[in-house]
């Protein structure tokens, strides 16, 4: 646990600074809004579930400026059906935005401190072959909206058309995935397994955290996240890891999840 969390520090104490000083703003789960959706295994005997999930998230704010703290609640549905799995959920959370800077005395002073909480909808599916006791997901997809509100939004509103800034100002944000995933039952009370991303968030947000350099020029920036999930489960209780990582407006960003669930 120790080095799980030295990562989280890591992630939220990476705040750096772009050449030309300029500051970015983007939704509080930007990059983190996509879940962890468990689904029986082919072998289960009940392969109708209802899941509760707690989790903690942190990542870096756009631009690696900054990081968000979180908290979020996934309740869902799943289903395991012949070659096919099936997840459908909704989704609340609550956290904090924070970004410091550091005074010429060498202080470091709070620069921006707001809060942020929302709700979304979420849903997974995939394709899968079966041994004995193992289940290959081959491909499957993720889909996650989420609506946010709070004074962090009216913050990233107020600050659309400052000098030297880009701010996402937007409410609403989508985001869609795609995975590889192996899930291992060795008996009757224990699963564990992994599972490979790529996910990204397309339209007005990604669009209005472009670059542009000093000749004018605009970078279109790419809001994908690389990562892994790790987890294992013992009879109705599952916890499961996420570390990602990414580009965003030039820096590399990180963003991880600790998530423990419940199946009834």
């Amino acid at each position: 646990m120790k080095k799980y969390l030295n990562l989280t520090a890591f992630i939220l104490t990476t705040a750096a600074v772009s050449s030309c000083s300029k500051s970015y703003y983007a939704p509080g789960l930007y990059h983190n809004d996509v879940q962890f959706m468990i689904k029986p295994h082919s072998k289960d005997s009940v392969k109708t579930r209802v899941y509760a999930s707690g989790v903690y998230l942190a990542q870096n704010g756009a631009g690696s400026q900054g990081g968000s703290q979180s908290g979020l609640l996934n309740v869902y549905r799943s289903h395991t059906l012949r070659h096919f799995n099936l997840s459908y959920g909704a989704l609340g959370y609550t956290g904090v935005y924070s970004r410091t800077k550091t005074e010429d005395n060498g202080t470091i002073s709070p620069l921006v401190n707001k809060s942020f909480y929302g709700y979304g909808l979420n849903g997974s599916g995939s394709f899968y072959l079966s041994t004995r006791k193992t289940d290959f997901r081959i491909i499957g997809i993720d889909l996650t909206y989420s609506h946010e509100s709070g004074s962090f939004l009216a913050f990233r509103k107020a600050q659309v058309g400052q000098p030297n800034v880009s701010s996402a100002a937007q409410s609403g944000m989508f985001s869609y995935g795609i995975f590889t995933e192996v899930i291992i039952k060795p008996d009757a009370n224990t699963n564990f397994g992994f599972k490979l991303f790529l996910n990204q968030t397309p339209g007005n947000i990604t669009r209005d955290l472009n670059r542009v350099d000093e000749d004018l020029h605009v970078h279109t920036e790419s809001s994908a996240m690389l990562g892994i999930t790790s987890f294992v489960g013992y009879k109705h209780f599952n916890f499961h890891t996420t570390m990602a990582s990414g580009s965003t407006v030039g820096d590399i960003s990180g963003a991880v999840q600790f998530g423990l669930a419940y199946k009834f």
